[in-house]
C-alpha cells in the first residue's frame, strides 16, 4: 500500500496506525448522489472519524462538565450544554476547524490505498437495507480490500497520551461499529478493524472484547445524549452466521417482518387519510428513523412520515439509532447491532417533539416520544439467536 492520500509532512511525530478491511459492498457517492466515487476519499474517512470521536467521548466531556459546574457551584446550569461546548472545543483542537484561530488540528490523517486502485463491481445486497438510493446495478467497492490509516499527532507532551488514547478509541469504534458510504448504518460499507498499533483484531473474540471495553467507557454517561453517542443506555447484540451476505440477508428479512407487524400504526395512518388525527406517539415504528413511507393498496393510500419542527414549519429527517455492522473472520461472520438512544427530534415550544404525517392530501402533526423498547424488543426477542455484549 504505497499510494498515500493526502501527503503528510515527513516529520518524526508520534503516530497511531490502523489497518481496515471492507467487509460488505461499499457504495460511495459525491456531492451529487448520481456521481459514483470509485475509491475511498480522505474527507469521507475524516468525517467518519470525527463522528466516532464524538460518539465515544461524550461520556468524558459530560463528566468534565459536571465536575466543573460542581466546583464552581453552578449545578443549576445545563450540564449538557456545557459538555457540548467543551466537546466542540476539543473536537476543533484535535481535528481542526475552518476558524483561522484554530486551523489545522493536532491529528493529521494519512490514508493508504493499494497502488492498483480499488476494485468495483455489482453485488447483491438486500433491497430492504439498501433503500431507494441504491439499485442492483449500482457499482460498489468490493469486500475484502484493505486500507490503512496513520494518524500523526502534533500534540505537546502534556496532551500526547490523552490524544493518542482518544484516537485509538476512535479508530476502534470506526472499525467495530462503523462504515462508509450510502446506508452505512444498515450494514453496507462496513469497515472492519484488522490491526491497531501492531495489535491484531482478526478474531471475533478480540473484537468482542474491544466492543465491551468501548461500551464500558460509555457507561458513565447517564441519561440520553443530545446526539448519537455511547451512554449507559446503549445496547449491543450480535449474531453469528457463515458469511456477511447471510448476516445482512437475515437481518433484512427479520427487520422487514418485525416492522410490518405494527397494525395500530397502520390504523393511525389511515385515520389521517380519512381526515382524522393520529394519536400521540404513533406510528411507534418511527423510532427506527425518518422519513418512512406507507402504501395501502386496497385503500389506494400513500403516506409519508417525517419529523416536524413547528416553529420553522420544516420537515425533518432522523437517521436510524440502530447501527448494523458486519465482519467476516475465517470460517464465520458476525453481525453487530447497536442501539444508540439519544435525543430524537428537536422539541417544539410546548416541550414535545412532533411528527409530520401526510396521507392522501391530509396532514397531522402528533406529539412523539420514541419508545426505545420497540427496538430492544427486536434485538432481544425477534432476532434469531442474538446475544448481548455486556459492558
Amino acid at each position: 500500500m504505497n499510494l498515500k492520500i493526502p501527503p503528510v509532512e515527513s516529520l518524526k511525530r508520534p503516530v497511531v496506525s490502523a489497518t481496515f478491511r471492507i467487509a460488505t459492498p461499499m457504495y460511495l457517492h459525491g456531492a451529487d448522489t448520481g456521481e459514483v466515487v470509485e475509491r475511498i476519499l480522505p474527507q469521507s474517512v475524516k468525517g467518519a472519524l470525527r463522528f466516532w470521536w464524538r460518539a465515544v467521548h461524550w461520556a468524558d466531556y459530560l463528566s468534565e462538565a459536571e465536575s466543573a459546574l460542581r466546583e464552581e457551584s453552578r449545578q443549576t446550569q445545563d450540564k449538557k450544554a456545557h459538555a457540548l461546548a467543551l466537546l466542540a472545543k476539543a473536537d476543533a483542537r484535535l481535528w481542526g476547524a475552518a476558524d483561522e484561530a484554530i486551523g489545522q488540528g493536532q491529528a493529521l490523517m494519512q490514508l493508504g490505498l493499494d497502488d492498483g486502485g480499488m476494485k468495483t463491481g455489482q453485488m447483491h445486497t438486500p433491497p430492504y437495507l439498501r433503500g431507494m438510493g441504491i439499485n442492483k446495478n449500482s457499482p460498489a467497492l468490493l469486500p475484502g480490500q484493505k486500507f490503512t490509516l496513520d494518524i500523526h499527532l502534533k500534540s505537546s507532551a502534556d496532551d500526547l497520551e490523552r490524544d493518542r488514547e482518544q484516537v485509538r478509541r476512535t479508530l476502534q469504534a470506526f472499525g467495530l461499529f462503523g462504515g462508509l458510504g450510502s446506508r452505512a448504518r444498515h450494514g453496507l460499507g462496513s469497515v472492519q478493524l484488522v490491526e491497531l498499533d501492531g495489535v491484531r483484531f482478526d478474531t471475533w473474540q478480540a473484537q468482542q472484547d474491544a466492543i465491551a471495553k468501548l461500551l464500558q467507557h460509555g457507561q458513565k454517561a447517564k441519561g440520553e445524549p443530545p446526539y448519537t453517542a455511547l451512554s449507559e443506555q446503549t445496547r449491543c447484540y450480535f449474531i453469528e452466521r457463515n458469511t456477511t451476505a447471510e448476516v445482512l440477508n437475515e437481518i433484512s428479512q427479520e427487520l422487514m417482518t418485525y416492522r410490518s407487524g405494527f397494525s395500530e400504526d397502520a390504523d393511525a395512518i389511515l385515520a389521517v387519510a380519512q381526515g382524522g388525527q393520529a394519536p400521540a406517539n404513533r406510528p411507534v415504528r418511527a423510532v427506527f428513523g425518518l422519513p418512512h413511507n406507507y402504501f395501502f393498496k386496497d385503500e389506494g393510500v400513500k403516506a409519508q412520515v417525517d419529523g416536524w419542527y413547528p416553529e420553522a414549519k420544516e420537515k425533518l429527517r432522523r437517521a436510524s439509532p440502530l447501527f448494523i455492522h458486519a465482519a467476516e473472520f475465517q470460517g464465520k461472520a458476525t453481525g453487530v447491532l447497536t442501539l444508540f438512544p439519544a435525543d430524537f427530534l428537536p422539541e417544539s415550544g410546548d416541550g414535545s417533539a412532533r411528527l409530520h404525517i401526510f396521507a392522501k392530501g391530509k396532514k397531522a402533526t402528533p406529539a412523539f416520544k420514541p419508545d426505545w423498547d420497540v427496538i430492544k424488543q427486536f434485538l432481544m426477542h425477534e432476532l434469531t439467536d442474538a446475544k448481548r455484549i455486556q459492558p
